[in-house]
């Protein structure tokens, strides 16, 4: 136990997660905890305990930020106050989507941000608008995702908030890649870009850089791309986020695939796959079976391959991830169609179409997944 006074820590712990020390923070904020624990101050425990879970949710470790989000909540009500309840909702929300269970984080975002609103706490409605939206996104629903990115930005820039408009930027840089719109997607990551790196912030810019490097992916870039996944992957490596850092490898895998580099592509879907095994994120494990998956198609080994793409279209509908159920189907007709079965590919575009994407690789294998 260092020897500061409690805020002294804490005020060292905001300073070290403003600079992307997500581990040093988290000891600082856990040090700081136990002081104000000691001494009978239930809203410094709060503060400690949000930031904690904050820490641990960047850091990949999203079980152990439920549990504190948790105990956050528990602190709330002991101190009986809306306003930090509704932020212990959002990081517990954040958490919840990461691995999976977007239904549950939604419903947690709008009771937050009742309570936001009847508070007129812009702040909290801009930052949990920008959660709803990346939950939005994963659910599927593109153009909901993409006007509530918008409308944050909106918020955070009348507050005066950059590194939030910033973010927002990024969340409609992914939104608008899935959408198809490349050319757009690489505006606001570009954007971003500039401004997270302007602000000193670490952990956005290798956000936005990793997204910079996905939409000169798709756009045929490969060169630009590589640079800009391996800028992310250092920053990442850097901010010890392990799971950001596996879904960089999930992008570069795919470039190597798409250039049929097969080996190498590979060992970084494993590589990857191995991080979100750990880390239970079951959204990336979908993404490394479809890229291993279709990996064994171009090899021959179709039976093997159809076991991979069944488990991830199986995991996909299970926590209803209707993107990435959509990418199964697709693999699994491409598949279909290697084996010498008729296969029309029209309803799955149409399925797209519904979910706000232009995507649909005509030119079979290997695919460019957005």
């Amino acid at each position: 136990m260092r020897t500061e006074r409690p805020a002294a820590l804490f005020v060292r712990g905001e300073k070290e997660r403003r600079a992307g020390m997500f581990t040093q923070a988290l000891a600082s904020y856990r040090d700081a905890a136990q002081l104000f624990r000691r001494s009978g101050d239930p809203q410094g425990l709060f503060q400690c305990l949000l930031a904690q879970g904050h820490c641990l949710r960047l850091l990949g470790n999203f079980r152990q930020a439920q549990e504190t989000y948790q105990k956050t909540l528990a602190v709330a009500a002991i101190l009986n106050s809306p306003a930090d309840q509704a932020d212990a909702e959002v990081g517990l929300g954040m958490s919840l989507r990461a691995v999976g269970d977007h239904r549950q984080s939604l419903r947690l975002f709008a009771r937050a941000a009742r309570t936001y609103g009847k508070a007129g706490d812009r702040t909290g409605q801009a930052y949990v608008l920008w959660a709803t939206a990346g939950a939005l996104r994963i659910r599927g629903s593109l153009n909901d995702a993409l006007d509530t990115f918008r409308r944050a930005k909106a918020l955070f820039k009348q507050q005066g908030d950059r590194a939030g408009a910033g973010y927002c930027l990024c969340g409609m840089g992914g939104v608008s890649r899935l959408m198809g719109k490349y050319r757009d997607s690489l505006t606001y990551y570009s954007e971003a870009h500039r401004e997270l790196r302007r602000l000193g912030d670490t952990f956005g810019r290798a956000y936005a850089a990793c997204g910079i490097a996905n939409a000169n992916r798709m756009l045929g870039r490969s060169r630009t791309a590589l640079t800009h996944f391996a800028e992310a992957r250092r920053l990442y490596a850097d901010l010890r986020d392990r799971v950001s850092y596996a879904y960089t490898l999930w992008g570069e895998g795919t470039l190597y695939k798409i250039s049929r580099q097969l080996k190498r592509a590979g060992q970084v879907f494993a590589a990857a796959e191995a991080i979100f095994i750990e880390t239970r994120d079951p959204r990336g494990r979908i993404y490394t079976r479809l890229g291993r998956g279709e990996i064994l198609i171009l090899q021959g080994k179709r039976r093997l391959a159809r076991r991979f793409l069944e488990a991830a279209r199986t995991a996909a509908r299970r926590h209803g991830f209707r993107f990435e159920k959509l990418h199964s189907d697709l693999l699994l007709a491409l598949l279909d169609r290697r084996e010498g079965k008729r296969v029309s590919t029209a309803s799955l575009k149409r399925r797209y179409q519904a979910l706000g994407s232009t995507f649909l690789d005509e030119g079979g294998l290997p695919l460019n997944l957005p």
